[in-house]
């Protein structure tokens, strides 16, 4: 059974969404920085000169930095994206038919279609949890 989800919910999941795509960007730049920064590659020369792991711990807290930097931009357009982005599915509460979107807002019962989403699924266990 289809139902709204609550805003806290809708809030809930797009922070997870963000979080968890700020936290992907941000280790992938870290390691290819680190790793470039210790194999000591210098695009203006065009040399390569390794530095030491004691070198590359002296380095870090510029790496953390980017990294830092590259979360937050990410973690606040995937916010402000998620937001706007709308499913291209849509779904019935009344007689929980999914329908692609296709310019009418109604479905065959008469209900209105809501965006997949803004709705969750319950299934039996939960509604009976629910009602309890």
């Amino acid at each position: 059974m289809w139902v709204l989800k609550s805003p806290e919910e809708n809030e809930r999941d797009i922070r997870r969404s963000a979080l968890g795509f700020g936290l992907f960007m941000s280790a992938f730049v870290f390691v290819v920085v680190a790793l470039t920064v210790k194999i000591g590659y210098n695009k203006w020369r065009g040399t390569i000169d390794p530095i030491s792991w004691a070198g590359l711990v002296l380095q870090l807290p510029w790496i953390l930095g980017i990294s830092l930097i590259v979360f937050l931009i990410c973690y606040r357009e995937t916010k402000v994206t998620e937001r706007k982005s709308r499913s291209k599915t849509l779904v019935c509460l009344n007689c929980d038919e999914s329908i692609e979107q296709d310019g009418k807002s109604t479905c065959k019962c008469g209900n209105t279609l809501v965006d997949l989403n803004n709705a969750k699924w319950i299934g039996t266990n939960d509604r009976t949890k629910k009602s309890s």
